[in-house]
């Protein structure tokens, strides 16, 4: 026996052997060590490196499951306000288009309505999309490298449905898309989080998801992370961990969504979504809405039936300008989340990095009737963008470099520190993990 030829290429070992007729116990143990010899050279790389998200390590668990949707302040209490995920089986089953939308019924009553497709299914962002006719892409779908993304028409709403967890305290003022995500399956997105809260339902086919906890924003954010978009520039189908060191350690939760669920996202937690489907149709509905600081509990006093869900089509949608305004109210005022009222001290220890002219500002916009404490009402009455303007550094607090396109990235002595410090708070058992189901629990 005698080797040919040798090579490696990402973590594969190729070997070409020349045999001859005298091939005996003594070439099988040769033959033996080159195998386990290769297998040691590549011993230090991290588990993981070079496949799938989360095959680094196990799932912690799965996001807690309900069998129906909470009432409005449970869902704020429990869910929103903590930022925990959940999942409501068969949630999406009573909406009418989970049993209405067919591809002969869209393509009846709204072939043509235009919407937006993208070429590709593995998620990248760099592309632009396409407008098309309804008609059109429900031809092609299945036949097409494509994938409709579209802010659902307003002609299309009455057929969709807002589940009561949403119907009171203050939600429904402040929606901001209903994204439809169709395609035959096999999509993939890029990791990637959100400044919004959402809940997505599944009208028909599966999808896989990958959640990360937003508290490991230092590990999941320090490379390769695109500020203007949100996003990592990482290969969700090949984990480079060298290149991408603090997922190595990084927890994370796995949950399976199967036809007629729906999720709840919280803002701020990574995910990636795998869709996939036996029937060459996947189809998705999110409703996004604004992170509210503040329960408004005289919202639910004056309905006294709150009902299950109640039609899409009854509701508006904030305007790009005014969704801007309202989700840096929203980053402003979390804060002071835990607070019926808020005194003039809370103002101070809240903004205690801004100059006191600033923080004079804020107070003189919002203690309307200058009594030394503001209510929510107050609160909520005041033009944020305004205010802005006259006190910049009241947004101090959330600086971030918005002209550069990636985070900056550590000298290796932080980076390693920060890699170091953020592990050593992954493996504290006093830190806190979200009320989750626990791996084994699901089998």
């Amino acid at each position: 026996m005698r080797i040919l030829s040798l090579s490696q290429q990402q973590g594969t070992t190729t070997i070409c052997f020349s045999f001859s007729m005298g091939f005996n116990a003594i070439s099988l143990i040769i033959l033996t060590y080159v195998f386990l010899h290769f297998d040691e050279v590549k011993s230090d790389d991290p588990k993981g490196h070079l496949q799938p998200l989360g095959s680094h390590r196990d799932p912690e668990g799965s996001a807690v499951e309900l069998e129906r949707f909470p009432d409005p302040q449970t869902f704020y209490r429990d869910y929103v306000k903590h930022g925990k995920p959940f999942v409501v089986k068969q949630g999406a089953a009573n909406i009418p288009a989970f049993k209405l939308w067919t591809d002969d019924y869209l393509r009846e009553k709204y072939g043509d309505l235009d919407v937006e497709v993208e070429v590709g299914k593995k998620e990248t962002r760099a592309g632009e999309g396409k407008s098309v006719s309804l008609k059109m892409f429900l031809d092609i779908y299945k036949k097409k490298d494509i994938y409709m993304v579209h802010d659902m028409h307003k002609k299309m709403r009455g057929d969709y449905t807002v589940p009561r967890s949403l119907l009171c305290g203050g939600f429904t003022k402040f929606f901001t898309h209903f994204i439809i995500w169709f395609s035959s399956g096999g999509t993939k997105s890029v990791l990637h989080n959100d400044g919004l809260d959402n809940i997505n339902c599944l009208m028909e086919g599966n999808k896989d998801v990958v959640l990360i906890h937003k508290k490991y924003q230092p590990l999941v954010e320090q490379d390769g992370w695109v500020l203007n978009g949100g996003y990592s520039s990482l290969d969700v189908e090949k984990v480079d961990l060298i290149k991408h060191p603090g997922l190595k350690d990084i927890p994370w939760y796995f949950t399976k969504m199967t036809k007629g669920d729906c999720l709840f996202i919280p803002k701020g937690w990574y995910h990636n979504v795998n869709s996939y489907t036996h029937t060459k149709r996947n189809l998705a509905i999110n409703l996004w809405f604004i992170h509210i600081p503040y329960f408004n509990k005289t919202d639910c006093d004056v309905k006294t039936d709150i009902p299950d869900t109640e039609p899409l089509s009854n509701f508006e949608v904030n305007d790009p300008d005014a969704s801007e305004a309202e989700q840096m109210r929203s980053e402003l005022l979390v804060p002071f989340s835990d607070k019926e009222k808020i005194t003039l001290e809370d103002v101070k220890e809240v903004f205690n990095k801004a100059s006191p002219e600033d923080i004079n500002t804020f107070i003189t916009f919002a203690d309307q009737n200058k009594d030394g404490v503001m209510t929510w009402e107050e609160l909520y009455s005041f033009d944020p963008m305004e205010l802005l303007e006259k006190a910049p550094g009241i947004d101090a607090r959330f600086e971030k470099d918005k002209d550069d396109d990636q985070s900056q990235e550590p000298e290796p002595e932080q980076k390693s520190h920060l890699v170091e410090e953020e592990l050593s708070k992954v493996k504290d058992p006093t830190i806190e993990l979200p009320d989750v189901v626990p791996a084994k629990e699901e089998l």
